[in-house]
C-alpha cells in the first residue's frame, strides 16, 4: 500500500503481508479458453452492490500496530483488534472488514487462498463483509523474511514484476484461479479493489512502472475478471481506487499530470463491464488542501461520470489540532447528498510505526466523537450474512426460481446453501434490518407496503422504505433464534406452510411460525 503521507512529505512504499503457511490447494481449472470468456454476459457482474436512500456504508482495516515486531510486516490481525473496531461507527459494526492479501510470500511462493483464509473467518465471524485490496506484489529479494523492507537501503527490498504482462501470459491463472474458488466457496458478498492505485507508479501493476499501456492494464483486469467469472464467483465484485496525487501518465496525454487531466485518469483506470464501482483513496490533514472535500471534489466529476457507486477505498487523516473538524466535513460531505455516487468508506485505523504516523480514530482522543458522527442513521453497519430457517418447517427463506427480477415471491424450500437462499443484513441501527438478497442485490420487501394480514413478502429493489425495514428481536442469543417485525405494519415476518409454502405478515403471535434460526454464511 501507498504511504498515506505522500500527499505532505513524498511517495514511500510500505505494504502488509499477510499469511505464514504453504498450502497449496491446485488449480481448478484444468485449461482456460480466453475467447470463450468474452462471450459472457456482464450484466451479472455489473449489478451494483450499494446502500438504498442515500445511506453510506462503512468499514475499515483494524490491525492495530502495523509495526516491524515481525520484520516485513506479516501479521494477521487479531480478534480483539475486529472487536476493538465496533465502538466507532455509531454502536454498529461496520459494514465492511478490509484486509491487504498479498499474491506472492517473502519466499517469492504463491501465497494461496488457504494462507489468508483466517482473515475471511474473522471478517465473516464479525458479521462484515469482505474487502479486499488483491495486490500482486510480496516477494523480497532475500527470500525470507528476516529483515525488514521499510525504508530500503537493507538489501531486501521487493522484488519487481511487470504484473499487467505476466497475467496478460498466463503467468498467475493457478494462484487466481485458486483465488476465485475459495471465495465463491464463502458464500458471502465479497469486493475486491483490484489493482488499486494504479495511477501511481510505485506498484507493480502501474503502466507506468514497467512502460505499459493503459489499454493492456484494462486487459489485464478484464483478464482477472473473467478467470472468477469462469469459475462462477458471482459473489465477488470488482473495482478500483485511484490515487489523487499522482505522476503517471494518462493514454490521451502520456506526459500529463494528474492535476490536469483527472478525468483522462478515471477514463483510463475504469474498465466498463468489468468494474461494479470505481473508488478513490483519501488521506488528509491539516491545511485547507488536506480537507476532504478538497481532496475528493476535482476528482468526483470523473468518477460519478462511470455510472458506477464510488467508495472511498482507503481514508484516515494524521492527528492535528483540527482533526475533529476535519472528521465532521467528511461525515456531512457523505449525508449531505452533494455526493450522491459516494455510496461507501473504508477507514485506515493503523497506528503505522513505519510511517509515524498514527492514523487510528481515536488517537488525538477523536474516538467518542467519530462515534457520535456515525450515529447519524444514513451511516450503515452490517449484522451479517445468513441463511434464515423457519422454526416450524426447519426450511429456509429462498427466492422463487432462484429469480432476480422485481416482485420474485419469497417461499421456503430446503437448505441447499444456494445465493437464492444467502441474505446480508445490513443494520441501520437499533436493531432495524435491511435484508439483502444475494442472488439479486434486491431487498426483502412487503408487497405494496400492505399492512394487512396475509400480505407478501417479495424481494424488490432497495428503496429504504419502511416496507424494507425489519426490527429484529432476538430471542435466543446462542441459537440466533430471532422475530423479524415490518417496520411498516408492525407485523411478523410470517410462514404459511400450508400454502407454498407461503411467506407473509402476520399479526405476531410468538409462534414457531414466525421464529427463524440466523445460520452465518
Amino acid at each position: 500500500m501507498n504511504n498515506k503521507i505522500s500527499s505532505f512529505s513524498g511517495q514511500l512504499q510500505t505494504f502488509l503481508l499477510i499469511g505464514n503457511t504453504v498450502i497449496k490447494r491446485a488449480s481448478m481449472l484444468a485449461c482456460f479458453v480466453f475467447s470463450s470468456v468474452i462471450a459472457i454476459d456482464a450484466a451479472q457482474a455489473q449489478a451494483p452492490l450499494e446502500p438504498a436512500g442515500g445511506r453510506v456504508l462503512t468499514g475499515g482495516f483494524v490491525d492495530m500496530d502495523w509495526s516491524d515486531a515481525i520484520p516485513c510486516g506479516d501479521k494477521i490481525t487479531t480478534v480483539d483488534e475486529w472487536n476493538d473496531n465496533k465502538q466507532w461507527y455509531g454502536n454498529v459494526y461496520p459494514y465492511f472488514g478490509k484486509i491487504f492479501p498479498e499474491v506472492f510470500r517473502p519466499d517469492g511462493s504463491k501465497n494461496w487462498y488457504a494462507n489468508w483464509q483466517l482473515e475471511i473467518t474473522k471478517i465473516k465471524a464479525q458479521g462484515r463483509v469482505p474487502y479486499i485490496n488483491l495486490e500482486f506484489h510480496g516477494e523480497l529479494q532475500k527470500h525470507n523474511n528476516s529483515e525488514c523492507w521499510h525504508g530500503g537501503g537493507k538489501g531486501n527490498d521487493r522484488v519487481g514484476h511487470n504484473i499487467i504482462k505476466e497475467i496478460l501470459d498466463g503467468k498467475h491463472n493457478d494462484i487466481i484461479d485458486n483465488i476465485a474458488w475459495g471465495l465463491k466457496g464463502e458464500k458471502v458478498p465479497v469486493l475486491i479493489d483490484l489493482f488499486h492505485e494504479a495511477n501511481g507508479a510505485w506498484y507493480d501493476w502501474s503502466p507506468c512502472k514497467n512502460g505499459e499501456s493503459w489499454a493492456r492494464f484494462r486487459s489485464a483486469y478484464m483478464y482477472v475478471v473473467n478467470r472468477f467469472r469462469v469459475v462462477g464467483a458471482t459473489n465477488v465484485k470488482f473495482g478500483s481506487s485511484v490515487w489523487p496525487n499522482s505522476d503517471c501518465w494518462t493514454d490521451l496525454d502520456p506526459w500529463g499530470k494528474p492535476a490536469n487531466a483527472r478525468g483522462a485518469v478515471v477514463a483510463d483506470m475504469y474498465v466498463p463491464g468489468y468494474m461494479d464501482w470505481i473508488g478513490i483513496d483519501i488521506y488528509g490533514g491539516d491545511g485547507e488542501g488536506s480537507k476532504f472535500t478538497s481532496i475528493l471534489n476535482p476528482w468526483y466529476p470523473g468518477l460519478a461520470a462511470t455510472g458506477r457507486p464510488i467508495v472511498v477505498g482507503e481514508m484516515s487523516v494524521v492527528p492535528f489540532a483540527g482533526k475533529a473538524q476535519w472528521m465532521t466535513d467528511f461525515a456531512n460531505a457523505l449525508t449531505s447528498g452533494n455526493y450522491p455516487a459516494l455510496k461507501a468508506f473504508n477507514w485506515f485505523d493503523i497506528n503505522k510505526a513505519t510511517e509515524s504516523v498514527n492514523w487510528r480514530i481515536d488517537a488525538d482522543g477523536t474516538g467518542s466523537w467519530f462515534d457520535t458522527l456515525m450515529s447519524n442513521p444514513k451511516f450503515v453497519g452490517s449484522f451479517g450474512t445468513f441463511e434464515v430457517k423457519n422454526k416450524a418447517n426447519n426450511q429456509c427463506l429462498d427466492i422463487t426460481g432462484a429469480s432476480t427480477a422485481d416482485f420474485a415471491k419469497l417461499q421456503t424450500y430446503a437448505c441447499n446453501g444456494s445465493a437464492a437462499q444467502t441474505f446480508t443484513f445490513a443494520d441501520l441501527g437499533g436493531y432495524k434490518m435491511e435484508l439483502r438478497v444475494l442472488n439479486s442485490n434486491k431487498c426483502v420487501d412487503v408487497a405494496v407496503a400492505s399492512t394487512a394480514d396475509g400480505a407478501l413478502i417479495k424481494q424488490y429493489t432497495c428503496n429504504a422504505t419502511n416496507a424494507q425495514v425489519w426490527n429484529l428481536r432476538v430471542i435466543d442469543w446462542a441459537t440466533m433464534e430471532v422475530e423479524l417485525k415490518a417496520a411498516n405494519s408492525n407485523k411478523c415476518l410470517d410462514v404459511d406452510s400450508g400454502i407454498g409454502p407461503k411467506v407473509q405478515q402476520w399479526w405476531c403471535t410468538n409462534g414457531p411460525a414466525q421464529r427463524f434460526f440466523l445460520n452465518k454464511r
